[in-house]
């Protein structure tokens, strides 16, 4: 099965034009800078302030710091085996287009107050590049940090790094609660998105290849 699954793989990643990686790569780009402006008219919206009985009983507390780095260093980590190859670099731009896209839909349709006793995140990624020197307080439902390392849980195949994955997005999430930057539906939703943004970058991908080919190594793979 591993050889099958690894002569498929080979096949696509063949499929994958230079043409065909760079528009991914640039359509990445393109979505994060309209959900920038996106965020940005975001925060002049007004929304439903919740009842949180988690977020009640922990913190407030203040884990920029450990949120900073556990955030990106599972990030730079995840990336590392998401993008060995061209199907995995084409898979994981997909992915995030529609995490983003799935993102803006949910924060248009369920526009939110900051948690009660809030500390902002003083993310400076996200503050120097897509929150254009501001820091937000309504991107809410759901956590895009929590959806960003378990999107990346699925992305990658190698059960050691998975559990890496799992142990480092639970442990955000917590410190996202503990710090009041996020409701507890935020990061509860989190994965669930996460899940169908996969999906979704597994379907686009098989329209986009054509299923032909893996039908083919398949038959050739089992011979």
């Amino acid at each position: 099965m591993e050889r099958i699954i690894s002569f498929i793989k080979g096949a696509d990643s063949e499929k994958v034009s230079n043409g065909l990686l760079a528009t991914s790569f640039l359509s990445v780009f393109v979505v994060f800078w309209l959900f920038s402006r996106f965020l940005k008219y975001n925060e002049t919206r007004p929304g439903l302030a919740l009842y949180d009985p988690i977020l009640s009983s922990i913190g407030p507390y203040d884990h920029n710091l450990s949120i900073f780095l556990l955030t990106y260093g599972l990030v730079l980590f995840g990336l590392y085996w998401a993008l060995q190859n061209r199907i995995g670099m084409l898979t994981t731009n997909l992915s995030i287009c529609f995490l983003i896209a799935f993102r803006a839909f949910t924060l248009f349709s369920f526009p939110l107050e900051p948690p009660t006793g809030i500390l902002p995140l003083q993310d400076l990624f996200l503050k120097n590049t897509f929150y254009c020197q501001e820091v937000l307080l309504k991107d809410l439902f759901f956590s895009g940090h929590t959806a960003s390392v378990f999107l990346l849980y699925f992305l990658i195949p190698q059960k050691w790094v998975k559990r890496v994955l799992l142990i480092g997005g639970l442990s955000l999430g917590f410190l996202l609660m503990h710090q009041h930057v996020h409701y507890s539906i935020d990061i509860l939703a989190a994965p669930f998105f996460s899940w169908i943004a996969y999906q979704g970058a597994c379907f686009a991908r098989k329209y986009i290849l054509g299923s032909e080919m893996e039908l083919e190594s398949i038959e050739i793979a089992e011979k």
